[in-house]
């Protein structure tokens, strides 16, 4: 049993859902692979592991998100600050090749709500660059996803700033770490549209849709980059996408 996580709350939200779907423990043991008896006590907060607690919400087509609760506020803003530091490494490189550019741009379109962590648009040649900026890559579905989201919409949120689009490109900006190579390296099928380069003026123009650069500690000015640096791991179950885990449960659709 994990000894000081409350997972008491975790417990009754996967009883109640089975009893909404009217399950029986047995129903939700055949789905996860579970036992009965651990199913039992999982309800009521007795949790051997993380994994097989992964495998009863997964009976739910549920995920689990496990965050750091607590004094955590430190390590949220080491996080925020090194986000913001490669935003202002690549708005400043868009600035000076006489972008216009906006950062966290917010949209609302056809009920579709967020925010881009970068637009940039060039008026000599029509070009709208979407970046997404990442210090760790851990969710790749939700990063596709939210991508898939803002390519879409894209030309729409630039009309209604003027800005007269002829061209797109997708720019994920992503902290230059171990972890993060390897997570390319790991789903070369995900990335395969994503050109790999430096930002340069040359690589800009021949990139097609999308492209993919590193951006290094030194490059911001930074002595290193931390909330990158752990290990990405992936089990065998959701060797496609991955997530990183941390502490204090949190059941997700």
């Amino acid at each position: 049993m994990i000894v000081g996580m409350n997972f008491l709350p975790t417990g009754r939200l996967l009883r109640m859902l089975r009893i909404r779907r009217g399950w029986r423990q047995d129903d939700v043991s055949t789905r996860s692979g579970l036992s009965p008896a651990a199913i039992s006590r999982q309800e009521l907060g007795n949790v051997g592991s993380l994994a097989a607690l992964e495998r009863h919400a997964a009976a739910f087509s549920l995920r689990l998100d496990v965050r750091i609760l607590g004094r955590a506020g430190a390590l949220v803003r080491l996080g925020d600050e090194e986000h913001a530091a490669i935003v202002e490494v690549i708005a400043s490189w868009f600035r000076n090749a006489e972008f216009d550019t906006e950062t966290e741009g917010s949209f609302s379109e056809w009920g579709e709500r967020g925010r881009i962590d970068l637009l940039a648009f060039d008026p000599s040649t029509g070009m709208l660059v979407i970046v997404e900026v990442k210090t760790q890559l851990l969710d790749l579905q939700d990063l596709f996803g939210s991508l898939n989201v803002k390519e879409r919409l894209a030309a729409t949120v630039a009309e209604r700033r003027g800005w007269r689009v002829r061209r797109q490109t997708v720019l994920l900006a992503t902290a230059d770490t171990s972890s993060n190579r390897e997570m390319v390296r790991a789903h070369p099928t995900l990335f395969a549209d994503f050109v790999r380069r430096r930002l340069t003026p040359a690589a800009l123009d021949t990139a097609q849709r999308h492209m993919l650069t590193w951006v290094s500690h030194e490059q911001a000015s930074r002595g290193t980059w931390i909330a990158g640096r752990q290990p990405a791991s992936c089990d065998a179950g959701s060797r496609r996408f991955c997530s990183g885990r941390s502490l204090g449960p949190i059941l997700a659709a």
